[in-house]
């Protein structure tokens, strides 16, 4: 093998060949790798590196491998693959290789590489065989979207799972109305907060093009960010409603649009031939929406605060096994009418509204909190 190097799919988008025809290519991030072991033929009988890639914390590694990155004087990587590289020899552990060891048409495990971004505007890397995983091995392939920044292509992370900020605000009587329904600026906004400070400035949009919400309203700035992401619409009148209940179709489709579409899907006696039919298997295929008992999903009635927590949190990963898993209720910010610690929604409200950091459980999708964080003040992003 001449070259190698580790990559991870950041996304599809297509590109035009000299005749105009549209050709579908993947997005790779290829590198940067380092070597963290060198393999001589004086003594282990042959040439050949190992390469590490991706940054991560020492406890998403197994204790072998984080051990023989720390004999080497390496950070822990998560990923570790053997190559036997024509120049190995030449090569020495810490050494870097980047995505400009190859050349337009170089090929490595089958995967062709059509373009190297070397300047703003030339073609960017594209190939054909790869996905994002995060620390515990998922798809997250679906969380960035493709976008052009001063002509070059990039994967932007779009919702942020990392930081457990507060996304909610409660009420200045100290309520939080887990049982009122929720509106669809609210839901808006919401998003909109959830969104990384990458994604939030490359769509950021402050102007209205709805006839019922003005430039500068409250909900202004957050509408009319999704709809430049394509992931809320308005109506066929030129309005977006604002202040009108949000329905379970219409928050399961917003969620659908950051799901990955190749999930296995999960079906319902009464959504055949709803509008939104695709979005809500989409949406319960990756287990973040629920119908009810019966089979039902009740696409057209409207959704409560507390349900929309709880969905949020479940797209976010966020979520708690026992009410022990929080912190005292004196280290955090507590709601009047979410006092009940035994009602279905209390984990999810408090997750929802107060800033923490936390520990991952195990293997498992659950956290466990270990620290209070100041609040967002989130009123400066509205305008």
């Amino acid at each position: 093998m001449k070259k190698a190097i580790i990559g991870k799919k950041v996304g599809m988008t297509q590109i035009f060949d000299e005749m105009g025809k549209v050709i579908p290519v993947t997005v790779i991030e290829a590198g940067p790798c380092v070597v963290t072991q060198k393999m001589t033929a004086e003594k282990e009988g042959y040439e050949a590196v190992q390469l590490g890639y991706e940054e991560v914390s020492e406890k998403h590694i197994s204790k072998p491998e984080a051990g023989h990155l720390k004999k080497n004087g390496i950070g822990m990587l998560k990923h570790l693959k053997e190559f036997k590289l024509e120049n190995a020899a030449e090569l020495n552990v810490g050494d870097v290789l980047k995505a400009d060891v190859f050349a337009a048409g170089d090929k490595v495990d089958s995967v062709k590489i059509t373009g190297i971004q070397s300047e703003p505007g030339e073609s960017p890397n594209v190939a054909s065989d790869a996905v994002i995983k995060n620390a515990k091995g998922e798809d997250v392939t679906a969380n960035y979207k493709i976008t052009y920044v001063n002509g070059v292509l990039k994967a932007i992370e779009v919702l942020n799972k990392e930081i457990h900020f507060n996304y909610v605000i409660g009420y200045t009587d100290g309520t939080i109305r887990p049982s009122n329904n929720i509106s669809r600026a609210e839901v808006a906004t919401i998003f909109f907060r959830l969104l990384t400070d990458e994604a939030r400035t490359q769509y950021d949009k402050t102007t209205s093009s709805f006839s019922d919400i003005k430039d500068g309203a409250w909900c202004c700035r957050a509408v009319s960010t999704l709809t430049n992401m394509g992931i809320i619409k308005g109506y066929t009148d030129g309005t977006f409603r604002p202040n009108a209940d949000i329905t379970r179709a219409e928050l399961a489709t917003i969620i659908a649009r950051f799901a990955k579409l190749d999930v296995n899907t999960k079906t319902f006696s009464d959504i055949t031939g709803h509008w939104a039919q695709k979005n809500i298997e989409l949406a319960a295929g990756n287990g973040w929406i629920n119908g009810y008992t019966d089979g039902t999903f009740r696409p057209n009635k409207s959704i409560i605060r507390a349900e929309t927590f709880a969905m949020i949190n479940r797209v976010l990963d966020r979520q708690t096994e026992n009410v022990s898993d929080l912190l005292p209720t004196s280290e955090m910010n507590m709601w009047s009418d979410n006092m009940n610690e035994n009602a279905w929604y209390y984990k999810d409200v408090q997750e929802a509204t107060n800033y923490h950091k936390c520990d991952r459980v195990g293997d498992s999708v659950y956290e466990k909190w270990t620290e209070k964080v100041p609040d967002i003040d989130w009123a400066s992003y509205q305008i």
